[in-house]
């Protein structure tokens, strides 16, 4: 009964794309059961619908970024940044990211496609899911291992969406690591040779519903089915805007509004009341008459003190900055020169700046060596002018956290 109500109320479907149309499976009794149409799934406001991105139109990159130099908040810009420098669709393209710690890295799991294929492949949906993630993603993801028979690293086989075999290389926290196509017994012996010679003893996933081909004799089989994919995996799937009522943190805001609306109304009673004595209103009004006299005398402190504040932010980023233009004066070749530059005190000093040079590829190691400096990295790729044959840089510096510290006490 309770299984029964679950399902009718939060009820979880995934949706593929097959040959210009949708295909709905509901999670129902431990696995996927396909749906003759969307009618059929309980299709419940307080539901979860992932969309599939079909794999054919996805490209892979597995990242990896240093966890002392990207926190976890600034992941999303970093791996935008990055994305940008191998992407082939410029900046029309929708991505999907899946980020594991592992040995002070992060390791990413990155997914793109252009921008909408969605539609290109399915018409105008009218869909509103409350995730949207690669199908390989998500097959990886519902690996299911309730009994504990999954170990990793392994090897994942499936087939794809045109019935090729994908063959993916997964790692001890269950990323994948490579994906490849093998469409042919030739080119899965290609896959096989250029793997490590330590895989041999990893296990190979296998659906239940699939009949392995082209796989070594001596590798072990094991036979899995799909359950809920990992909420780790599913987190950065969620669609901007879209509840996902499955997710406890979807209910803080309805909840947060249902409490504020209860102590008005605790409030309103507590008005009721109070208006009722006379000689209560007349302390009151007496007592608020004082009291806004302090909180306007407060108030005028405050923002006297903000203004203060703010001159000697101005005054200490002036001499932050009047350092950086001459530590970059010296350290530039004088066959480098700069077009811009800007600086932001955030986070401990960040400076961007941009311009050309004969040789740009050096220039962020010997800013990099620069005592005050503690990174450097490029924001563009390295490509000569064909006209000026000078190189256009874009050079992003951390500062050392003790440089603009000795700058604002000064």
């Amino acid at each position: 009964m309770i299984d029964a109500l679950r399902k009718y109320l939060f009820p979880r479907t995934i949706i593929k794309i097959r040959n210009g149309a949708f295909q709905y499976f509901s999670f129902d009794r431990q696995q996927w059961i396909e749906m003759a149409n969307q009618e059929e799934t309980a299709n419940s406001f307080f539901g979860q619908q992932v969309l599939l991105v079909p794999e054919s139109q996805t490209l892979f990159r597995l990242r990896n970024f240093p966890q002392d130099h990207v926190r976890e908040s600034e992941l999303a810009e970093a791996i935008q940044l990055d994305i940008q420098t191998w992407s082939p669709w410029d900046n029309d393209y929708d991505y999907y990211y899946w980020p594991v710690r592992a040995k002070g890295q992060w390791l990413v799991a990155v997914w793109i496609w252009e921008r909408g294929v969605i539609e290109q492949l399915a018409g105008d949906p009218q869909l509103v899911p409350t995730h949207i993630m690669p199908e390989r993603a998500w097959k990886i993801a519902a690996i299911d291992n309730s009994a504990g028979s999954v170990s990793y690293p392994a090897l994942y086989v499936d087939t794809t969406e045109s019935e090729e075999w994908c063959y993916a290389l997964l790692d001890e926290t269950g990323l994948p690591q490579q994906l490849n196509t093998v469409a042919d017994e030739q080119s899965a012996q290609r896959f096989w040779r250029n793997l490590d010679g330590v895989t041999t003893d990893y296990p190979v996933l296998v659906p239940k519903s699939k009949e392995p081909l082209w796989l070594p004799n001596e590798q072990r089989q094991i036979r899995v089915s799909q359950a809920l994919p990992k909420s780790s995996a599913l987190r950065h799937a969620r669609q901007e805007g879209v509840n996902d009522w499955l997710d406890p943190f979807s209910w803080f805001k309805p909840l947060g509004t249902l409490a504020a609306l209860y102590l008005i109304w605790l409030l309103g009673s507590s008005l009721i009341l109070w208006q009722q004595g006379q000689a209560v209103n007349e302390q009151v009004d007496l007592a608020r008459s004082a009291a806004s006299d302090v909180i306007a005398q407060r108030d005028s402190v405050t923002r006297i003190h903000q203004k203060l504040q703010k001159l000697y932010r101005l005054r200490a980023d002036q001499a932050a900055f009047e350092k950086i233009l001459a530590l970059l004066s010296q350290a530039l070749p004088d066959d480098a020169w700069l077009d811009a530059i800007q600086y932001d005190a955030t986070d401990g000093g960040w400076v961007d700046i941009s311009g050309k040079a004969k040789q740009s590829a050096g220039l962020a190691a010997v800013l990099e060596a620069l005592p005050e400096i503690e990174h450097a990295m490029f924001l563009n790729d390295i490509r000569k002018d064909k006209q000026t044959g000078l190189e256009p840089f874009k050079i992003r510096l951390k500062l050392m956290t003790t440089v603009v510290k000795s700058e604002k006490s000064s």
